[in-house]
C-alpha cells in the first residue's frame, strides 16, 4: 500500500470507506474529480536510463515529478505530481495495486489526471476501471481535533509483475491562514534509487 506525498502518515478513521461506480466517483469526496492536466503544466518526457534493479518492496521507482505554482489572489496555489514505478515481484504488485492519495477537504481540491499501465510497450488506460473510495482521514482525532483531511484509495486491477504504473494528480488550493505566504521543500535526497527526478517552481510568472 502506498501513501503520497513522498511521506507515510498515521491515520486513525472515523467514517466507514463509500465505494462507488465510475458515473459517481466525483461525490466519494468533496473536492474530488477526475480532469486533465493544468495548462501551466509543463509536459516531461520519461527518458528510460540504466533501470535499478530490486528497488526497495519489489519496486524500481522510475519517474518522481513535481511542479508547483505559487499562486496570487487571482489563481490558486497548485501541485502537480507524477510517477512512474516498475513492479519487480509480488511484493511489488501487491503495493502498487493500492495507492493513496490526500488532501484537505476545507481548502483544496483534488484532481487525478492519469492512471496508466506500460505493459510491452501498450499504454493501459485504467481510469475507468479504477474502484476508488473515500476516508475521513483525521491523524489528530485522539485529542478531538478534526481538520477536513480526506484520503483518497484507489484500487488498480489486472496489474501484473513486469508492468510499469504511471499515475498523476494535482492538489489545488491553500491553506487560508497563511494567506499569501509561500514556501517549498525539495526533496533531493532518496532512500532508495531514482531514476529520473523533475521539480520545477512556478512563482510570480518565474520558473525555478
Amino acid at each position: 500500500m502506498r501513501s503520497h506525498y513522498l511521506s507515510l502518515l498515521a491515520f486513525s478513521l472515523i467514517s466507514l470507506a463509500t465505494f462507488f461506480s465510475p458515473s459517481a466517483r466525483a461525490e466519494a469526496a468533496s473536492g474530488f474529480s477526475l480532469g486533465p492536466i493544468p495548462q501551466w503544466v509543463t509536459p516531461v518526457t520519461y527518458t528510460a536510463g540504466i533501470q535499478p534493479q530490486g528497488g526497495r518492496g519489489g519496486i524500481d521507482y522510475l519517474l518522481v515529478e513535481a511542479q508547483r505554482r505559487a499562486g496570487d489572489a487571482t489563481q490558486p496555489r497548485q501541485t502537480f505530481r507524477r510517477f512512474r514505478e516498475r513492479i519487480l515481484n509480488q511484493a511489488g504488485l501487491d503495493e502498487e495495486s493500492e495507492l493513496y492519495l490526500y488532501h484537505n477537504q476545507e481548502y483544496q481540491q483534488l484532481t487525478l489526471h492519469q492512471v496508466d499501465v506500460i505493459r510491452d510497450d501498450q499504454v493501459i488506460n485504467k481510469l475507468d476501471s479504477l474502484v476508488i473510495n473515500s476516508f475521513r482521514a483525521e491523524d489528530r482525532a485522539g485529542s478531538l481535533i478534526y481538520d477536513g483531511a480526506i484520503r483518497t484509495h484507489l484500487i488498480i486491477d489486472d496489474l501484473r509483475i513486469g508492468d510499469e504504473l504511471e499515475y498523476s494528480y494535482t492538489t489545488s488550493g491553500s491553506n487560508p491562514v497563511y494567506q499569501q505566504l509561500y514556501s517549498v521543500g525539495l526533496k533531493v535526497s532518496w532512500g532508495v534509487p531514482v531514476n529520473q527526478v523533475y521539480y520545477r517552481v512556478l512563482w510570480q510568472g518565474r520558473n525555478h
